[in-house]
């Protein structure tokens, strides 16, 4: 005869597997638009499980519906599109999405967009639009040729590479941002807060061994303050082109 503990230990064990069955959706706007599908919420119930979004096969239109996270996304391996644009993403990742052919992400926040995935010759380019991110710099595909021959629908600066990381942001450096553009060495970001130069006393600055041309400083005390910039032989003041 099983005892009344035996019984609780089951109930408590399967009640945690069927929760370990759903899928972690923490953003709640992507959750409602989920749940809200029939699609997708074949039981009708609060949550998505791993064996309905294993099960689709359509397309999701996700537009303008204010959702910042997509995490959860990557438990539908059969999704065949996707319209997630107009909304607040920073981050996507793809790469468990093997069956897409659509994939529209425009007009968000993003600074890291994947879709390395084994299938991106299937995606032609009217079906791909990932422009209107100014934060991204760098789109990480497994087809790179085919990439940046085919989709075009992409901010200008924006590169395509097997490895975001080590081919496209190696040695750049961003401050306020994680995408530094590809042009820049430096990248700093912020709507807040102002880039300061070195300030120094026209002393200070005569002392400086040895500058290099385009070395910039602030002058604090010289009759014109101001930013001075080296132009090989003497200190020249970047706005007026007065001498320090």
């Amino acid at each position: 005869m099983k005892t009344p503990q035996f019984l609780l230990i089951s109930f408590l064990l399967s009640g945690f597997g069927i929760y370990a069955q759903n899928v972690n959706v923490p953003d709640g706007n992507f959750k409602d638009a989920l749940t809200s599908n029939a699609n997708v919420n074949t039981n009708g119930d609060t949550e998505i499980q791993v064996s309905e979004a294993t099960a689709f096969t359509g397309s999701l239109d996700l537009s303008s519906q204010g959702i910042k996270s997509l995490t959860g996304i990557e438990a539908f391996t059969q999704l065949t599109g996707l319209n997630c644009s107009s909304n607040q993403l920073s981050r996507l990742d793809f790469s468990q999405n093997t069956a897409l052919t659509s994939l529209y992400c425009y007009n968000n926040l993003l600074s890291s967009l994947k879709i390395k995935n084994g299938n991106n010759d299937k995606i032609p380019n009217n079906n791909f639009r990932a422009n209107d991110n100014p934060n991204l710099s760098c789109i990480e595909v497994d087809n790179q040729p085919y990439a940046s021959s085919t989709w075009t629908n992409i901010d200008s600066g924006v590169s395509f590479a097997v490895n975001c990381n080590s081919e496209t942001s190696q040695n750049r450096v961003g401050i306020g941002t994680t995408a530094p553009h590809v042009s820049a060495l430096l990248e700093l970001n912020s709507s807040t807060q102002g880039f300061l130069p070195p300030r120094m006393s026209s002393t200070q600055i005569d002392e400086i061994p040895t500058p290099i041309e385009g070395l910039l400083v602030y002058c604090t005390d010289c009759s014109n303050k101001g930013l001075y910039v080296y132009n090989g032989t003497t200190y020249q003041h970047v706005r007026s082109g007065t001498f320090k």
